[in-house]
């Protein structure tokens, strides 16, 4: 089971109602600075791009971790960061191709996301629908279907 969850940039409105759901989950604190998922302004596109871990099928960031602090949850396929291991050396941020690994801002170790144990509360919270918590396969075919559709679109207006 490869689990994942992916972003609808479309219906993100950039509320950060995400972030605020994974600190509270994880901290028992609203702190978007807490958060395993990052919401980020991209003024050159005028709009937000949430970003999160994609729970590679072959972590780099694990592979890069000299302490083999992160580790496959077997329940959720996750891959954790096990706190009392991390030494916060920010390995695994500079071997992750999207930069998600952050350090604590407090405790000192790695952080990102666990798919809060099979439930992942951003994906609860977001009020306009823009996360979901979906299998790898799902999100491939969905992809597809979006890609088919726009392209529909496209060679109906040139058609015309």
């Amino acid at each position: 089971m490869n689990k994942f969850i992916l972003v609808d940039l479309e219906k993100c409105i950039g509320c950060r109602t995400c972030a605020l759901a994974c600190s509270f989950e994880h901290e028992d604190e609203f702190n978007p600075s807490l958060s395993r998922i990052c919401p980020l302004w991209m003024r050159e596109v005028g709009r937000f791009v949430t970003l999160t871990c994609q729970q590679c099928g072959e972590p780099l960031c694990a592979e890069a971790c000299p302490r083999n602090a992160i580790t496959v949850d077997k329940k959720t396929g996750a891959k954790v960061v096990e706190s009392e291991v991390c030494i916060g050396c920010r390995t695994c941020f500079f071997a992750c191709p999207f930069g998600i690994p952050i350090i604590h801002p407090y405790k000192g170790f790695m952080i990102k996301c666990d798919l809060c144990g099979g439930t992942p509360q951003c994906v609860e919270e977001c009020p306009q629908e823009a996360l979901s918590f979906v299998e790898s396969d799902d999100a491939a075919k969905k992809k597809r279907f979006e890609v088919a559709r726009k392209l529909m679109t496209i060679l109906e207006k040139v058609s015309l």
